[in-house]
């Protein structure tokens, strides 16, 4: 246990992070903790290596205490979650975590770092919002923080990724101010990587943890498109930012510390998730070179949706023309084109549904169009002798607006 002294800081209204932003920051954080392995871990005690109070304020609650801390793995075990840090007062009783509104959090939620996996020798940051407060001190206040021993040995912890590059930045004025870091991670082992994220320590001057913040998402930009990136496979980069960062006040901020972790992920699991991507990936190129492009000048696919079981969902904009008899038709047409080319792909396809647009009133893209054929349902077309009201006709399920039918 650390026994920490009171620490108050003066909060500027332009340094504060508002409410709403905590709120969801901190669920966040406890989402990210991952659950135990259904197996018996031995508890692993963790140091406290600083606990600081700082003293905010919020509309309904004009003083609230915060704190911000670091723990460290001084074990030679690598620590997984859950990862609990408990706070008692100056009597000794256990001090529960509550929310900016003052409500008290679940005995399950109880205070988190966004750490995923501690190896021996780690040192993270931590949140813990005591809640409204009239304790003029915090003068004995204690800590105490542990995880469990890592006993799945699918665990691996992956210790060769590396942040290559990185910039900071505040963006924003007052109360929407906020403190953003962007970068790139780096893969520099051998082993593909999963699971990664970057954690964020922010201090003053004299080296005091006076903010944190993660990030658990990275991508990559391809032809101005962004895509995330499940796996880093070896020697590969990928780019993130963090801009939900916890800083009760700013202007105390000196400078900050990011760091690594992420997983060792199997050769099967990457060719598992490649070959789920490059089935997406065909699936996708069929339909936008079947559709081609649209004759309105809009988007001519606006969604799709691709599952691993082959069910596959496609909105799509109907071609203009002389009459909605004749737009009708041409979407009969590209309804057939496309389920032909989907069913003798030779790819998985379970079933297909296909919904069309087209503004009937007010220039507002509107459904007026449905067609759904299953698996099952193919098994007695021919597909060469097949015309578009012949497959209307054998749908598994079909609805058209009535202003294409002329009513």
């Amino acid at each position: 246990m650390l026994e920490v002294k009171q620490r108050y800081l003066a909060k500027r209204m332009s340094g504060m992070m508002s409410r709403s932003r905590i709120i969801p920051l901190l669920l966040c954080f406890l989402l990210l903790v991952a659950m135990g392995t259904g197996c018996e871990p031995k508890k692993i005690d963790l140091e406290i290596v600083q606990a600081n109070f700082y003293d905010v304020e919020f509309p309904e609650v004009p003083r609230f205490a915060v704190i911000i801390g670091e723990l460290e793995n001084t074990s030679d075990v690598v620590v997984v979650p859950p990862i609990i840090v408990e706070v008692r007062d100056s009597s000794g009783e256990p001090v529960s975590p509550h929310e900016p509104s003052g409500e008290m959090l679940p005995e399950d939620e109880l205070p988190v770092t966004p750490a995923n996996i501690l190896p021996p020798g780690a040192k993270v940051p931590f949140i813990f919002l005591v809640g409204p407060s009239t304790a003029e001190s915090f003068q004995g206040y204690t800590f105490a923080a542990w995880g469990s021993e890592n006993l799945d040995t699918s665990v691996n912890y992956h210790s060769e990724l590396v942040v290559a590059t990185h910039q900071s930045a505040f963006e924003g004025s007052g109360q929407e101010s906020r403190f953003v870091i962007k970068g790139v991670v780096k893969n520099t082992g051998s082993a593909a990587a999963k699971e990664v994220r970057v954690i964020a320590s922010c201090y003053d001057e004299q080296g005091t943890i006076v903010g944190m913040g993660a990030r658990a998402d990275l991508w990559r930009t391809d032809e101005s498109q962004q895509y995330l990136v499940e796996f880093l496979l070896a020697g590969e980069e990928a780019d993130f930012e963090i801009r939900e960062i916890i800083i009760p006040d700013t202007t105390l901020m000196d400078s900050y510390t990011l760091q690594v972790e992420g997983l060792r992920a199997s050769p099967e699991e990457v060719a598992t998730v490649q070959a789920e991507e490059a089935y997406i990936t065909n699936i996708s190129q069929i339909i936008e070179d079947t559709l081609g492009e649209s004759n309105r000048g809009v988007r001519r696919i606006t969604a799709t949706g691709i599952s691993s079981g082959g069910r596959i969902r496609i909105t799509f904009s109907l071609q203009d023309a002389e009459d909605y008899q004749a737009i009708l038709e041409k979407a009969k047409t590209d309804v057939l084109a496309v389920m032909r080319a989907l069913y003798t792909s030779g790819l998985l396809v379970s079933e297909v549904i296909m919904r069309g647009t087209f503004p009937i009133s007010d220039g507002v893209e509107d459904e007026v169009a449905m067609a759904t054929l299953s698996a099952e349902a193919v098994q007695q077309l021919d597909w060469v002798a097949m015309t578009p009201a012949g497959l209307w006709e054998r749908l598994d399920d079909a609805w058209v607006h009535p202003t294409l039918l002329g009513q």
